[in-house]
């Protein structure tokens, strides 16, 4: 039974955080001094988990990361140059991208046929790969769009989120195989949501993994109020995670399947259709996929973003790029930059490992080293360092683009501006972006898990207060005992004369 315990004061204010509570202590119950014990494990591993979103860099860490992107900086000036996509780039730079570009087209189309072949094509050649892929993996809103006005056979792989390689293109591939609905967004930023015919036994195939699931869900419960109501115990908890994996098996499988399958026709994509290969419009990168589905966000879907990416993403005359922006577009933009990233990324990730390395020997033999201190990796010190380096190499790659823009355009703004974004390194762009918003969201975690050990601690507080009064209550008894017992002993002698 719980034993309920009535405080007086149910609040804390501590600096402006109230924590409100309500205390139930386990008495005399096996099971109830183990849920306490799960709660210390919890507790123990909250603050490990909060150690890890701490951020613990000293002077010498973010020296280490400001000179690591200094150094990446000085790289991309040198080494990377301008971007040969943009149509106001040198000749030379247009030339490289070109043939960078004609290499991307290769390894993509020899991807493709790789990747057919393990799937079972016996066949030879790119349009037999593609033609094989379309039809092992269709998708059912490939051609839904047709004769609706809402997208065209040039664009519908940038309108259709389930044809982008992100996670909100894989959820909504899973929303037209469970729920028929697929979603477009045109070039005039309009949002359209259709419905795709079903097919009966397509349905009925989707629908038993989750009717399966849902009835041994229903049955696990139905054993587990049994378990609790008639022997007053709940499942032993590696019980209950294998009954609970054992109920989820046939939804999961299913999801894999509709996961494989969007994938598959992804790939069949990537290179252009059975009547284009190795060209086509393809299917667009991730950039371009996350730029699509931010113009979709109320106010950006009614500016003329929508349609500049719809130019983008077709090469049209507006467009400021000598070729569209495809996946493959991306790759070679990614193979052209990636160098100064790389070493910053293997400069900062050392150079962590090696500095606190040497201070965890300073402390600790070998043996005694506490590696989560020393990898690179998962805690919010490197992270913070990966922000620094990454910011200072893009300031360097913005100064540098800056001072070439305005020797080039003479200061004449729209020039400048054009000639800037020649210049700028887009994957050190995107790694930055990406290394702030880990940070940020790092920063936000370790703020609610604060929440929850405030509230835990309170909690503890109670225990050992708990504690201490059954102590006081077990040396009462005792004390009862033996004054019972002098008691007894003083009425004996009390019978006695002398």
């Amino acid at each position: 039974m719980m034993k309920n315990i009535e405080l007086k004061n149910p609040e804390i204010d501590a600096d402006g955080l109230i924590v409100q509570y309500s205390v139930s202590v386990p008495k005399e119950d096996q099971s109830e001094d183990k849920i306490i014990q799960e709660f210390y494990a919890d507790y123990r591993s909250t603050l490990d988990e909060l150690e890890r979103l701490t951020n613990n860099a000293d002077g010498l860490d973010y020296a280490l990361a400001a000179s690591s992107g200094l150094i990446a900086g000085i790289i991309d000036i040198f080494f990377v140059g301008e971007l040969g996509l943009f149509k106001n780039a040198s000749d030379e730079a247009k030339d490289r991208f070109r043939s960078d570009k004609g290499e991307i087209n290769e390894k993509v189309n020899r991807y493709i046929e790789k990747y057919a072949k393990r799937k079972g094509y016996k066949g030879e050649g790119l349009k037999g790969a593609i033609d094989f892929l379309e039809k092992k993996y269709p998708v059912a809103q490939d051609n839904v769009w047709s004769g609706k006005h809402i997208s065209s056979a040039n664009t519908h792989h940038l309108d259709d989120l389930a044809h982008h390689p992100t996670l909100l293109g894989l959820l909504s591939a899973i929303v037209v195989q469970y729920f028929r609905l697929a979603v477009f967004s045109n070039k005039q930023g309009s949002d359209v949501v259709v419905f795709v015919e079903i097919d009966k036994k397509e349905f009925i195939r989707n629908l038993i993994p989750i009717v399966i699931s849902g009835v041994l869900k229903w049955l696990t419960y139905m054993v587990e109020q049994k378990e609790k109501n008639e022997l007053d115990e709940e499942l032993p908890k590696p019980i209950h995670i294998l009954v609970e994996k054992l109920y989820l098996t046939p939804a999961a499988i299913s999801i894999l399947k509709t996961v494989d399958n969007w994938y598959g026709h992804l790939v069949s994509d990537m290179g252009g259709s059975k009547n284009t290969p190795g060209g086509g419009t393809g299917i667009p990168g991730m950039f371009l996929s996350l730029m699509k589905e931010i113009s979709m966000l109320p106010g950006l879907n009614n500016s003329n973003l929508p349609q500049l990416l719809n130019d983008l993403y077709q090469g049209t005359a507006a467009s400021p790029l000598t070729d569209k922006l495809d996946l493959r577009a991306e790759l070679t933009v990614v193979k052209e930059q990636q160098l100064p990233v790389i070493v910053n990324e293997i400069l900062v990730r050392s150079s962590y490992f090696i500095s606190h390395l040497v201070k965890e020997l300073q402390d600790n033999d070998l043996q005694n080293v506490n590696w989560k201190n020393v990898v690179p990796f998962y805690n919010r010190t490197t992270v913070r360092m990966m922000t620094v380096s990454t910011v200072t190499m893009e300031v360097v790659d913005a100064a540098d683009a800056a001072i070439r823009a305005a020797a080039k355009s003479g200061g004449f703004v729209p020039g400048f501006a054009a000639q800037f974004v020649v210049r700028i390194n887009f994957v050190g762009l995107g790694r930055c972006a990406l290394a702030c918003t880990t940070d940020a969201a790092m920063g936000l975690k370790k703020t609610s898990l604060e929440y929850a050990v405030a509230s835990a601690e309170v909690g503890i507080a109670s225990d050992v207060t708990m504690k201490a009064l059954d102590d006081i209550q077990l040396s009462k008894q005792k004390t009862q005992k033996k004054l019972d017992e002098l008691n007894a002993q003083t009425s004996e002698l009390s019978g006695f004369k002398f």
